[in-house]
């Protein structure tokens, strides 16, 4: 599969725009809930990722590290939404979890796609003889 030139960049400046709306995001529900800095560190990271990605791409034409940055950010929203996930089953979430727990559940499958995106966008172009 050969993605355009125009693609690649468009899903690059893509990449780094929900890095930025992720931060805000993620500053946001830190302010409004008082989470506290340790726990926002792993999402600090994927935030420098999808950035860091979205730059090298633009600028070297460097695939791998958005591929990495995707991957990381959706088993960071896995993993918050699957504790969340839980804690409704068992019945100790209350209305704020829950509606954190949806946002995570369209944040997961968001993610899940540009990951599928991001490896298409690495695969060989050409086939070793």
């Amino acid at each position: 599969m050969t993605f355009s030139t125009s693609f690649i960049k468009k899903f690059s400046w893509f990449t780094i725009i929900v890095a930025i709306l992720y931060i805000i995001g993620e500053g946001y529900f830190m302010f409004l809930y008082g989470q506290p800095h340790l726990h926002t560190l792993a999402d600090l990271i994927a935030v420098l990722l999808l950035f860091f990605g979205g730059i090298m791409t633009l600028k070297y034409n460097n695939l791998g590290i958005i591929c990495g940055a995707w991957g990381y950010s959706f088993c960071i929203n896995y993993r918050t939404w699957v504790w969340r996930y839980y804690a409704k089953i068992e019945g100790v979430s209350d209305a704020s979890t829950d509606n954190v727990g949806n946002i995570l559940f369209f944040l997961l499958l968001f993610s899940f796609i540009a990951f599928l995106i991001s490896i298409l966008l690495n695969l060989p172009k050409t086939k070793i003889k």
